[in-house]
């Protein structure tokens, strides 16, 4: 396997927003991430991620793309950047560790570990559309 670094980059998160409800990380959460490209790949060119977080876990996105096909996920497709890809992964892991049932069979080990390891640097609000008098 031949693996070609074609891009690294990083956010530091301090609240994400999805619907109602929002994350809110103190202190704030940094995330980076190094995205490969293997070209000698069977099915095509394969590109990866790697995501590392501020605690030291690193996980992989793969694939983010093949060289004939977009990966559906989250609203991403083909025309989407990598950096949108990733933001959009993160997202939703971040999202699904913290507001989702941990029964739930896509509640995973990378969920358990997201939640474990920021649960007491995260506040979840919920805003409220109802108006009472």
């Amino acid at each position: 396997m031949k693996e070609e670094l074609i891009e690294r980059g990083g956010r530091t998160l301090l609240q994400l927003r999805e619907g109602l409800l929002t994350l809110t990380f103190d202190p704030p959460l940094r995330v980076d991430w190094s995205v490969f490209r293997d070209s000698s790949h069977p099915a095509g060119d394969i590109t990866t991620a790697y995501v590392t977080f501020d605690f030291g876990m690193t996980y992989e996105i793969l694939p983010i793309f093949t060289k004939n096909n977009g990966w559906g996920y989250n609203g991403v497709n083909k025309d989407s950047t990598i950096e949108e890809v990733i933001v959009s992964v993160i997202r939703y892991d971040l999202f699904h560790a913290f507001t989702h049932y941990q029964g739930d069979p896509n509640y995973t080990h990378l969920h358990w570990a997201l939640y474990g390891n920021l649960k007491d640097n995260v506040t979840i609000h919920e805003d409220s559309d109802l108006i009472f008098d």
